[in-house]
């Protein structure tokens, strides 16, 4: 549903980021806040961190500086799998937005010009909170927080073998069940970390508890954001399609087609007949003791030594992986994206070869 919007109060809501591992239940969540009549949080689009990379968080004053704001927002029209026209984005109102704000226009300020401006499940009037999902944020959580200091964080986090189970039906990554294990675990930790120093910012949540008590954890979230629950978020699936095309709908049912019917906690522990021994092994030697400290109980005694010899190599790719990925702010978009196709294309020939479980 779109609404009027118009004047430069409607660019300052507060706003709030989602971040969690890819298939951890990050887009379940968006979908149920979107669905708040005082939120709006977009489908995923990555478009933030292209910025950041740019402008950082500086201010933007002449009209030449706020035109060029403007089209870094509006000029990636499609991203591999991600539609422009998902987003709904009424632009001619997102440039009277920016074109006419008189104080200090940060990155921050016309990011949440742009949420507002997007497409809602069920707001009417200006939005009170806006906020954005994208798995590809778990590289970068301490960097946003930095980057926007009066945002708040919601993460969550899924069991890492059921995660496992669900990721390996795609082709994001090379799909090694250590790697994953491990990169939960790395995640986790920066989100440990981000809980114990920013307590007022942040907020961890399990999938699990998600699928298993929807209303108590979407009032304790809702609480969090300042908002008050409302039962319509639990009825998601009745507007999770509502004006996408044709092609939109199609990328739904392939990524996301749990959607479109009420939340339940059917994928819950899928681990234990979907996985064998060895992938059970294997995510559980990734995550070590994390996989515990995250309240999760391992299944996996002894390991088996090929899986030993494989965490090192893997301990590596991640590492670099990482250390990659966060070099988005100093190396320039062409060379960052070739090296990060160029170890992944690595990474998923070693694991066809040597590492791929039977």
């Amino acid at each position: 549903m779109e609404s009027s919007r118009s004047g430069n109060e409607n660019i300052t809501p507060p706003l709030f980021f989602i971040i969690g591992r890819p298939r951890s239940g990050t887009t379940l969540l968006r979908t149920m806040l979107d669905c708040h009549s005082k939120a709006i949080v977009p489908t995923e689009y990555p478009v933030l961190l292209r910025i950041l990379s740019k402008s950082g968080n500086r201010n933007f004053r002449t009209p030449k500086q706020k035109h060029w704001i403007i089209n870094q927002f509006v000029g990636l029209k499609h991203h591999h799998n991600r539609l422009f026209d998902t987003l709904g984005l009424n632009e001619s109102q997102f440039r009277v937005d920016i074109i006419n704000h008189t104080s200090d226009l940060t990155t921050e300020t016309a990011f949440k010009a742009f949420i507002s401006n997007c497409r809602s499940a069920r707001l009417e009037g200006k939005p009170f909170i806006v906020g954005d999902k994208n798995p590809v944020y778990s590289f970068y959580i301490r960097t946003l927080m930095r980057k926007f200091p009066e945002a708040k964080f919601v993460f969550i986090i899924r069991d890492p073998r059921d995660q496992f189970v669900s990721v390996k039906k795609f082709d994001f990554e090379a799909n090694s069940p250590v790697l994953q294990g491990i990169r939960w675990k790395m995640v986790v930790k920066n989100m440990k970390w981000c809980l114990k120093m920013y307590p007022e910012r942040t907020m961890m949540l399990k999938y699990e508890d998600l699928v298993h008590f929807p209303p108590e954890v979407l009032t304790d979230i809702c609480k969090f954001l300042g908002v008050e629950f409302q039962d319509e978020m639990l009825e998601f699936y009745r507007n999770v399609d509502a004006g996408l095309g044709e092609k939109e709908r199609t990328l739904l049912n392939v990524f996301h087609e749990k959607l479109s019917s009420p939340v339940n906690d059917a994928s819950v522990d899928q681990w234990k007949t979907k996985l064998s021994l060895s992938e059970i092994q294997g995510v559980e030697k990734g995550a070590g003791r994390w996989i515990s400290e995250a309240s999760y109980q391992p299944f996996a005694n002894k390991i088996k030594f090929r899986i030993q010899l494989s965490f090192v190599f893997w301990s590596a790719h991640a590492i670099i992986l990482n250390a990659m990925m966060n070099a988005i702010l100093w190396l320039p978009a062409g060379k960052r994206f070739f090296l990060i196709r160029m170890i992944n294309c690595f990474s998923k020939i070693y694991f066809l070869i040597f590492c791929k479980v039977k």
